[in-house]
């Protein structure tokens, strides 16, 4: 009896081991044939048996890390994306905990792969294009995992930049290169090739810069020509350049000498303002001590005249003539605009009960001053300006009492001593004529009061 219960033991035991040997055979033949890459078989082997949990997580990982092989040979280009899509689609068909997880990841991983590659394609034809910047552009969205184009992309993205450099210095484009690096960067290339061009082709800078300047110079004048050049300076870093330097020097001295030579003229034809509106110009554009000296001397020996008095205490439809085109009298005359050329508008409205226009100005003397002397003439602007010039008279007045009626176009003298309130006046008399006269008050000057 005892015998017989062994031999029944043995048995059961003998067909237990069998199970076991014949379940690890399945999944060690299913492990065998899904990575030598024969994925029916494998799939036959994990449909027709049955495996334990252990074995289906093994049998999970098996395909987890067969993938990360294959995304490797693609991403090496040893083979396409179509064979990377047929094991996901084989893989879809095993049922295990966690395999749904599996195939999310490869595909992502594959799409991202698959976007790096497509966007270095397209870098390659705009490349070849000379579309430098957006070759540039898609060769920055080439990821590390793409080891099939990763390290020619490093490669061309300094090609990129060079390349797109080597324009400017082959057709010697001065301005274009200079225009370049002055404009607001549009993208990643524009940053990155204007700090190559500025750290290692410094010496191309400074050449388009000398040039420019040059062409300024020949082309609108030496204020042009420094005030590009100390643009230049702190735009594009060419400061201490010895090139840089001695020719900033050289058209220093030489728009010092065309400016001196002009308020020479102008000082010999005593045109004393214009004078001191070029020196007032050229200091803006380089303050230089002999601009200085020569303001000086020339507010030194120039009358005082009406513009130097400032502000009027008040005044209507009085405006300075120092702007625009010049002016023209009665006579033909004309009268460069300058700031001590004024002139008021007066209007009889006959529409507006014959109501007349105020027009005059007030200056505050102070009692500083002897004489005042100018002339009055009319703006040929007058309709028909020969007529009106016998309608009206300036006045001169003092604190409030006439001192004299100026004649038409004769430059007078009139003695303003002590006065503290000077009223310049337009008197239309007695009459009528509707229409709008402009009275133009030219070169009044005065001369101070001594002790």
């Amino acid at each position: 009896m005892k015998k017989s219960i062994q031999k029944i033991g043995l048995r059961i035991l003998f067909v237990m081991v069998v199970i076991v040997l014949a379940a690890c055979s399945n999944s060690n033949r299913f492990k065998d044939t899904w990575e030598s890459g024969n994925y029916e078989e494998a799939l036959k082997v994990y449909k027709e048996n049955e495996f334990t949990q252990e074995e289906l997580r093994v049998m999970k990982n098996v395909v987890d890390d067969n993938f990360g092989k294959i995304i490797e040979e693609y991403a090496s280009g040893e083979i396409k994306k179509k064979a990377v899509d047929e094991v996901l689609d084989k893989a879809s068909e095993i049922a295990i905990d966690g395999m749904p997880e599996v195939i999310v990841k490869v595909k992502e991983e594959l799409e991202e792969l698959e976007r790096s590659k497509k966007f270095f394609k397209q870098a390659k034809k705009d490349f070849e294009n000379e579309d430098y910047s957006e070759a540039y552009d898609n060769l920055l969205h080439i990821i590390k995992e793409d080891v099939e184009n990763y390290d020619e992309a490093q490669k061309m993205m300094p090609q990129c930049i060079e390349n797109y450099y080597s324009t400017f210095e082959k057709d010697k484009d001065y301005e274009g290169l200079i225009a370049y690096l002055d404009e607001k960067s549009r993208n990643s290339f524009d940053k990155a090739a204007k700090e190559y061009i500025k750290s290692e082709k410094k010496e191309f800078i400074v050449e388009a810069v000398l040039s420019n300047t040059k062409d300024k110079v020949d082309q609108e004048g030496y204020a042009e020509a420094i005030s590009y050049l100390k643009k230049r300076l702190e735009k594009n870093n060419v400061d201490n350049v010895d090139e840089i330097d001695k020719y900033m020097n050289e058209i220093n001295e030489a728009y010092k000498k065309e400016i001196l030579d002009i308020v020479k003229e102008y000082e010999g034809n005593k045109k004393y303002l214009k004078a001191l509106d070029v020196l007032a110009d050229a200091r803006d554009v380089v303050d230089l001590q002999e601009f200085s000296k020569a303001e000086d001397r020339i507010n030194e020996e120039k009358p005082i005249y009406l513009c130097d008095l400032g502000k009027t205490i008040d005044n209507e439809n009085y405006h300075r003539a120092d702007k625009g085109d010049d002016l023209k009298d009665t006579e033909g005359n004309i009268y460069e605009q300058n700031k001590n050329l004024y002139y008021f508008e007066y209007e009889y409205l006959q529409y507006v009960g014959g109501r007349k226009t105020k027009a005059f100005a007030e200056y505050n003397l102070g009692g500083n001053y002897k004489s005042l002397s100018g002339k009055a003439v009319v703006w040929d602007k007058t309709y028909k300006p020969k007529d009106m010039k016998k309608a009206f008279t300036v006045v001169i007045s003092g604190d409030g009492k006439e001192i004299k009626r100026l004649r038409y176009d004769v430059n007078e003298t009139i003695d303003v001593s002590g006065i503290k309130t000077l009223r310049i006046e337009v008197d239309y008399g007695n009459n009528n004529l509707p229409n709008t006269i402009y009275v133009m008050l030219s070169d009044f000057q005065l001369t101070k009061q001594r002790g």
